[in-house]
């Protein structure tokens, strides 16, 4: 149970035995909230004594539980969908579960309020909708479509394997606050849920901590049937990012096979994707390779030994999978960072250019390193300007005007 007392900062959590401990310097009568989900809200008037212990019970009543009754079918509902996976999202809670034979699964729901209802299936398209649900709007009918998509909110089988020592692909929600950013800080926005593949994701300060080193790391997807449509096109999104240019085994390589043969759909090399932005890619398959029913997609990041020149800091990421019959090129999603400035060249011998806004000319902009030190300070006096930076250590650095900040490599 979380304990705040109204007009202070500090929230406590009670105990395992239910015993909680919190207060304030001054005397006075609080009003103090206890929370739980799942148990109404109860906010109540507390005298608090100066220099005295106040002992307050309180009795949390439980929100009354309701069923919700799912049924899920193939379009036009003659054929039910076994094995498909529901979730309810709401703002305090999230309850997974699977239909069964008949296509039929039941939810134990506390809230009526909206829902974002979250529906996949491999083989078939997603269902992603926002509905208010209650205990008088409890019984609810979907049709998926054939198809095949994955957003990674669930576990669809995707193998990994590799013999990096560290970096495995891992499937989750991309880890926030480190130092800095390689990877996008959320996942691409095409799809319901959170969740991505990526390349290590420890909540360590360093993204370099589990990035890939020494090895590969392959991400190899389901089986699935590029047949159902007459054209078929794959679509998908990621995110690379490699420190240095040194040398040709820092690699991000997707390939696409058809259960005989398998070819490279793309190979991106150290510094040649675009740092923290999503990146959709669409191809046609019939262009790529001979469509078949035993289709697979590969994911593989490579990178040298730990120690060794060819060892960089190297990440990627990936989301949004889809098997459509059309061309859904999606637009890179360029407006999230806001780059109002523009570098180049990136990764770069320490001599680039800085491509500033007409409206910025007379403010201060700031290079720092990753400690935090400013190494190099200037006014804006035209839009466009040259920097020279050869005579500082190779790295990663930071160049900040106003409020938007964007890193370079040196190497």
């Amino acid at each position: 149970v979380s304990v705040t007392i109204a007009g202070d900062e500090q929230i406590e959590i009670s105990k395992l035995n239910g015993n909680y401990a919190t207060g304030i310097a001054a005397g006075t009568s609080a009003t103090v909230t206890f929370f739980k989900v799942g148990f109404y809200t109860q906010t109540q008037s507390v005298p608090i004594l100066a220099g005295q212990v106040t002992v307050h019970d309180v009795a949390m009543v439980p929100i009354p539980v309701y069923n919700v009754n799912v049924q899920v079918n193939e379009f036009g509902g003659a054929v039910q969908v076994n094995n498909a996976f529901v979730r309810f999202t709401s703002d305090l809670t999230k309850d997974v579960v699977t239909t069964d034979g008949l296509g039929q699964a039941v939810l134990a729901l506390q809230y009526e309020t909206n829902y974002e209802i979250q529906i996949e299936k491999w083989g078939k398209e997603p269902i992603c909708t926002t509905i208010y649900v209650s205990a008088l709007n409890a019984n609810h009918t979907f049709e998926m479509n054939i198809g095949c998509f994955d957003s990674f909110t669930f576990d669809h089988g995707w193998t990994a394997f590799g013999t990096a020592t560290s970096g495995d692909w891992e499937r989750g929600e991309l880890t926030q606050g480190h130092t800095y950013t390689v990877l996008p800080v959320v996942d691409f926005n095409s799809d319901c849920g959170n969740e991505v593949y990526v390349t290590g994701n420890s909540t360590n300060i360093d993204p370099d901590f589990d990035d890939v080193d020494g090895g590969f790391v392959k991400l190899v997807s389901p089986i699935f049937d590029a047949t159902i449509y007459p054209v078929a096109y794959l679509t998908y999104a990621r995110s690379f990012f490699c420190g240095f240019i040194n040398a040709p085994d820092d690699t991000l390589t997707v390939s696409i096979s058809n259960g005989i043969t398998e070819v490279v759909i793309e190979k991106l090399a150290s510094g040649f994707d675009l740092e923290g932005l999503w990146i959709p890619v669409t191809r046609k398959i019939s262009d790529l390779i001979t469509p078949t029913n035993s289709m697979s997609i590969n994911f593989s990041v490579s990178d040298g030994a730990y120690g060794s020149p060819t060892a960089n800091l190297t990440e990627a990421a990936v989301d949004y999978f889809r098997l459509s019959p059309n061309d859904v090129t999606l637009v890179p999603e360029l407006v999230k960072l806001n780059a109002k400035m523009k570098l180049f060249p990136n990764p770069s011998n320490g001599l680039f250019e800085i491509q500033f806004p007409e409206n910025t000319i007379g403010q201060e902009f700031y290079i720092y390193n990753q400690l935090g030190k400013i190494i190099y300070k200037d006014v804006v006096k035209k839009n466009t300007e040259m920097v020279n930076l050869q005579e500082m250590a190779n790295g990663l650095y930071f160049i900040n005007l106003r409020d938007e900040t964007l890193k370079i490599v040196i190497h």
